[in-house]
């Protein structure tokens, strides 16, 4: 639990944090990926969705259910 006050979530704050994610990834079990979730101008209905969250200290229940598929990429031992 983070303690002291609750940090506001702002759009520009949303636009850089979707200048970071590298492109190419696919972002959960619908398949969306990260090229279209930057392409899509969902800045403002994304803060929106974040400061709920933050505000409201739950996360939805369907971003807790993850699938994670380790991909060889031929660096390092494959057996990690």
């Amino acid at each position: 639990m983070v303690e002291g006050p609750i940090e506001e979530v702002s759009e520009e704050k949303v636009k850089r944090a979707l200048k970071e994610i590298k492109s190419g990834k696919v972002l959960g079990p619908t398949g969306t990926t990260s090229y279209l979730i930057k392409r899509a101008n969902v800045t403002e209905e994304l803060t929106g969705v974040f400061s709920r969250i933050v505000c409201e200290g739950k996360i939805p229940e369907d971003w807790k259910n993850s699938v994670t598929d380790p991909i060889y990429k031929g660096k390092g031992d494959a057996l990690v």
